[in-house]
Formats: structure tokens, sequence, C-alpha cells
């Protein structure tokens, strides 16, 4: 899926089909988040925050943080898991190669891509 930030200074997209989920443990701040990580990146995309306490003091989120972890650790590896293949992620970028044909931007998502096609197609005949 091609997601595209708001970030101040960051501009472009990011594939999702190609990144691996990681949960990263910040225990200062009493919470575990889940981010996008790019094999060789040295920047990680940060989307969402397990945190399993309900008042902001450091030891009720220390007596959490393990289970924190491990929950943030299950939803990573079950993404993972479910990752595309090879195969599947190259017919993907060459659907993203289409977006351009049928006048859609770079960013689209797949499923706007199809969408676009069937209509250049019906429209077509």
């Amino acid at each position: 899926m091609i997601i595209t930030p708001n970030f101040d200074g960051v501009e472009g997209f990011v594939d999702t089909d190609t990144l691996k989920l990681i949960a990263v443990r910040n225990p200062k701040y009493g919470h575990v988040q889940l981010a996008f990580s790019g094999e060789g990146k040295s920047m990680n995309l940060a989307f969402a925050s397990i945190r399993l306490h309900s008042n902001d003091r450091l030891v009720d989120a220390m007596a959490v943080m393990d289970d924190a972890g491990k929950l943030g650790d299950e939803i990573a590896k079950r993404w993972n898991a479910n990752a595309p293949t090879e195969p599947a992620l190259e017919v993907l970028h060459q659907l993203q190669d289409c977006a351009d044909l049928v006048g859609l931007p770079s960013g689209a998502s797949h499923s706007q891509i199809i969408s676009a096609i069937r209509v250049k197609l019906t429209e077509s005949l």
C-alpha cells in the first residue's frame, strides 16, 4: 500500500509492501511504537503507539512494558508473515507503473489504479 506522510521537511511516499513492521520499545515514555522500517534505512516511520496503562506514571508504564512489547512483537510478526512475496511485489510495482497511464498520481492506491484501469477499458469498448 502506498502512503504519503505529511511531516515537516519530508516529501514523497512510502510503499508499505516493501517495508518490515517493527515494534520499538520506548521505556522512557512508557509505550511501544509500531513503525515501518526499510532494510538498510536509517529512519523508521512510526504510526501507532501501544500503551497498556492509564496513569501517566513511570511505575505504571514499567509494570506493563513487557506485555506491551510482546503485543507489539506479535502484531509485527503477523503483519510481516502476511507480507507479499517477491513475485507479488513485482506485480504491485507494475501496477504502480500503470498509474501514469491512466492519469493517476504516483501515490495512488492499488484499488484506485485498478478502478481507473477498469473505467479506461470499458470506455474503449
